[in-house]
């Protein structure tokens, strides 16, 4: 018999999310929170201001792939490590580990979705940050 961690783990790869991630159901006509755990699906309860199990049918309808998944955007918490893409001049763009200060940068990071918690996020998005790069010079520049 398969472990249920490892059912779970796969459940994550397969919506691209990370263990503990929170994130939202389409359709869902109310805006609750989810998150997978090693033990399964939980949302949050905003009365009771804690995680609990999700009904089975929710949770049957994610493993049969009848619900669809809607990421949230991460916000790092004051003093928390991320990574940003930096376009030196002249050169390619590389990816950057900073902290979050709450300061203008980080939110001018956000707003353009130069905000990832992982390096392999980040470096999976040097090309389409390239190419608006290239888009905005053309638009903005000539």
């Amino acid at each position: 018999m398969v472990d249920s961690k490892i059912i779970w783990q796969f459940v994550c790869l397969h919506f691209n999310l990370h263990l503990n991630e929170t994130f939202k159901i389409d359709s869902m006509k109310h805006s609750l929170r989810y998150r997978i755990t090693q033990n399964g699906l939980e949302v949050y309860d905003e009365l009771e201001e804690r995680w609990k199990e999700a009904c089975s049918t929710t949770e049957e309808g994610l493993l049969e792939g009848k619900i669809k998944v809607i990421k949230l955007k991460w916000k790092p918490k004051r003093g928390e490590k991320y990574y940003t893409l930096y376009k030196p001049f002249n050169k390619p763009s590389c990816v950057t580990k900073v902290t979050w200060n709450d300061c203008s940068a980080d939110y001018n990071r956000m707003i353009i979705g130069s905000i990832f918690k992982t390096e392999d996020e980040a470096q999976s998005a040097i090309f389409d940050f390239e190419r608006k790069l290239i888009e905005a010079k053309e638009k903005y520049m000539e």
